[in-house]
């Protein structure tokens, strides 16, 4: 068991995923991005992966389906199963409001109409989702 603090890098809503092929167990946190008119540009979501949600729920520690702030504790444990260690596996992606799939990564594989830049980072189609620079979201990591 590793105890580990980790907090939200952004506000939103928490989604945990548990036994997924690749993490294993993992948080999302996923925030509607809006322009100045409340039209819906796409989600920002951040992935926190090889946590375990087990011990986090023996911690009193379950989050799934609550609203967060950005710097809130959503996880204590890393998970002490992983390949060179416990570490934590830490993404942002963006999805526009034309993508189709959920906040559960590894079914996110159906075609993407379009390539290039879009207002928060590029997109790549091989891969099937957006990255972008996270201070033009006002995160910071420090």
């Amino acid at each position: 068991m590793d105890k580990v603090a980790i907090y939200a890098a952004h506000d939103g809503v928490v989604a945990t995923f548990r036994d997924a092929p690749k993490y294993r167990n993992y948080i999302s946190i996923t925030k509607i991005i809006t322009d100045a008119d409340g039209k819906e540009l796409g989600k920002l979501v951040t992935l926190y992966a090889h946590v375990d949600l087990d011990l986090d729920e023996a911690d009193g520690l379950l989050l799934d389906g609550t609203q967060v702030k950005a710097g809130d504790l959503i996880s204590k444990n890393l998970w002490s199963g992983t390949r060179g260690s416990p570490h934590l596996h830490f993404e942002i992606r963006y999805y526009r409001p034309s993508d189709k799939g959920t906040e559960e990564f590894y079914g996110f594989r159906e075609s993407v109409p379009g390539a290039g830049d879009w207002p928060y980072g590029k997109w790549n189609p091989n891969v099937g989702y957006g990255y972008g620079d996270p201070k033009s979201h006002g995160l910071s990591f420090h």
